[in-house]
């Protein structure tokens, strides 16, 4: 995803004096690669460790290696229509497969994938739903020092309850068809590492039921999505890189009120403050403007991106996550709102094959055009553990609630989840 991305009520000049301080100190540290740059002292994150010891094998078809799987979920929600009142509670069922194919190349890679999510509810059987998605992918080494990824996927997707999309009450869930193509090429240059991006999407929204049970049109939300990137990181030595960024976005909408172009341009630093802890830091500004007559104003904002990894100990992984973006809204009376986020995670391998996940994430939302401001927070903890190459077993609770304010403000609610699910893998 290209679009604007970076720590929500984070001082623009704490981060801009932070970035320079950094840059100022690390200077003239010794010579650096564009291999090294980005590098965490060899700290792995517990997420990304592997364990081939209890990591799927996989089955081998000549040059090439697949990956099935079969997960099997069971799910109680209290709050299922995410309502202020009249919460209604249900058991839902579902089942996922997936298979991945890769090639097993001393050089270049392809691979597809497919998965799919059948769900059913015990007691509402209305919001029911089927969901899969497809996609192929590789990455080229053109040369050495030049690689090109490139992938393309279909989808169908389920928006979920807690989602503005359901400010127009809808009887049965509402869903969309994606279509996404990407291409990133890398160019490395001793020091300097050069990054172009480009990306396509198409979001066609299927209809839902009113509550008097015709026909609830999603059309409005119809785009098309162009996006452009060019990164450029330079290391200052092997723990410091500085990086500058632009990124635009251009989407038409079937309702041309919503039409939008979206430009970011952001700089920053990526450095380890120890061996223990590493950090992007960057600042910048976001820009959105939109279509119509007459057009809604354009809106610009100073933005920051933040993400902090600390490694206590080789068994914890602690993560501070910041972004922001525009995002399309889903009430026909505003275009988008503007979402600031943050996101603190702890994982911790109790065991080699028993991972427990902590996360807490506040937003704020700020809607265009009509006067609503959101306030969420979600929060879960989950374990996995992984009994043997083949089976996985999972828990995880989680609980989402909303605060609305405004003269347009929408629903606001809470809700607890718990699901356990059990994995079947090759």
């Amino acid at each position: 995803m290209f679009r604007a991305r970076s720590s929500p009520h984070g001082p623009w000049r704490a981060l801009t004096v932070g970035v320079r301080a950094a840059a100022v100190l690390c200077l003239g540290f010794g010579r650096v690669y564009a291999d090294d740059i980005g590098s965490t002292a060899g700290n792995v994150a517990v997420l990304d460790r592997p364990h081939p010891e209890w990591d799927p094998i996989g089955v081998r078809a000549g040059q090439f290696i697949a990956w099935p799987s079969l997960s099997a979920q069971v799910a109680r929600s209290d709050n299922i229509f995410a309502s202020r009142t009249g919460a209604q509670a249900d058991a839902i069922f579902t089942i996922v497969p997936r298979l991945m194919l890769k090639s097993d190349w001393n050089q270049n890679a392809v691979y597809l994938r497919g998965e799919g999510a059948l769900q059913r509810y015990a007691s509402h059987s209305d919001q029911d739903s089927e969901q899969f998605s497809v996609g192929v992918g590789g990455g080229l080494n053109v040369r050495h020092d030049l690689t090109v990824f490139a992938d393309a996927s279909y989808a169908r997707e389920l928006i979920p309850r807690t989602s503005d999309a359901y400010a127009r009450i809808s009887l049965t869930p509402l869903l969309y068809n994606q279509t996404l193509a990407r291409v990133r090429a890398e160019k490395k240059f001793n020091r300097l590492k050069i990054s172009l991006r480009g990306q396509f999407e198409d979001y066609q929204y299927l209809g839902g039921e009113t509550t008097k049970g015709g026909p609830l049109d999603e059309s409005f939300r119809n785009r098309r999505s162009f996006a452009g990137e060019f990164r450029a990181d330079y290391g200052l030595s092997g723990a410091v890189s500085l990086y500058a960024e632009e990124t635009v976005v251009r989407e038409s909408l079937d309702s041309i009120f919503r039409d939008q172009f979206q430009t970011q341009s952001l700089a920053g630093v990526n450095f380890e403050i120890t061996r223990l802890i590493t950090a992007e830091v960057g600042a910048g500004y976001l820009t959105s403007a939109y279509g119509g007559s007459p057009s809604p104003p354009g809106v610009g904002n100073f933005t920051e991106r933040l993400k902090i990894q600390y490694f206590p100990t080789q068994l914890i992984t602690v993560t501070l996550t910041g972004q922001q973006a525009d995002v399309a809204s889903g009430i026909p009376t505003s275009p988008a709102y503007n979402s600031k986020s943050l996101a603190l995670e702890v994982d911790y391998e109790l065991l080699r094959n028993l991972i427990i996940t902590g996360q807490v994430s506040p937003a704020w939302n700020k809607y265009q055009v009509i006067q609503r401001y959101d306030r969420d927070l979600n929060a879960s903890l989950g374990a996995t553990y992984k009994l043997n190459h083949g089976l996985n077993l999972g828990v995880n609770f989680s609980r989402t609630q909303r605060g609305s304010s405004g003269a347009g403000a929408g629903n606001t609610f809470a809700g607890d989840n718990v699901l356990f699910s059990i994995t079947l893998q090759k």
